[in-house]
């Protein structure tokens, strides 16, 4: 199940501890509802509200948040291991938070909560912008990974930015990855989530419904082809 980001009403790591307290039993609820569908993983930023807060945040701030999110998350654990669902933390880029930007962040976070069901999320489209090599981020948190997105440089399909895909597939595989492969791009400006990620221009060019199922099919059959071509 993807999850985009806690809204800060349920912010689990804020310094007002009704905010916590609200989104750790947010988090509950969704977790207790995943498993009655018989899921097993959601992702996102769970690990916070999601956004930038107005407030500059300073190393001491950070590690507040960092300290106040672990505590959260730990209680909720303890109904996702009960329930047999994976939480995944999802590194994303300096702009939609200030927490967890690199796969080693991420990698931390997940070791300080030390439960069998939290796992790292890396997204290519945030790892574009915060890694020094998307590469060396995949084996980091290799040991960890449980859910990864595919999104070009520009939030367009993989397949028609400069991403190198070659050597994303090829880590992957040389990892061992067998977790979802969940590809995320936003084409079109507009409504929430077009205004909430900040695409001012239309990433592609007459998005009528045919074209977008023509681009539907182009990236499957390019992750196809990764696929194949470094699978072991």
């Amino acid at each position: 199940m993807p999850f985009f980001g806690l809204n800060m009403r349920y912010d689990i790591s804020s310094a007002d501890e009704a905010t916590r307290r609200a989104g750790v039993q947010y988090l509950k609820d969704i977790v207790r509802k995943i498993a009655v569908q018989g899921g097993e993983l959601f992702s996102g930023v769970t690990f916070a509200g999601w956004g930038v807060p107005k407030e500059f945040v300073d190393e001491a701030k950070k590690r507040a948040l960092f300290d106040r999110s672990v505590a959260s998350m730990r209680e909720v654990m303890t109904v996702a291991e009960g329930e047999g669902v994976t939480i995944c933390v999802e590194a994303v880029n300096r702009f939609e938070s200030p927490l967890i930007n690199t796969a080693k962040e991420a990698v931390a976070y997940v070791q300080t909560v030390d439960s069998p069901n939290v796992g790292v999320h890396l997204d290519t489209y945030h790892m574009n912008i915060e890694e020094d090599s998307i590469e060396d981020a995949i084996r980091y948190a290799a040991k960890y990974l449980r859910h990864f997105h595919t999104g070009e440089n520009n939030r367009n399909v993989p397949g028609r930015g400069h991403l190198d895909w070659e050597g994303i597939f090829r880590t992957l595989a040389e990892i061992g990855y067998r977790g979802d492969i969940v590809s995320e791009p936003f084409l079109m400006m507009g409504d929430e989530v077009g205004y909430d990620i900040r695409v001012w221009r239309p990433i592609l060019d007459n998005p009528t419904e045919a074209r977008l199922d023509s681009e539907a099919a182009f990236l499957l059959e390019f992750t196809r082809t990764m696929l194949r071509r470094y699978e072991r």
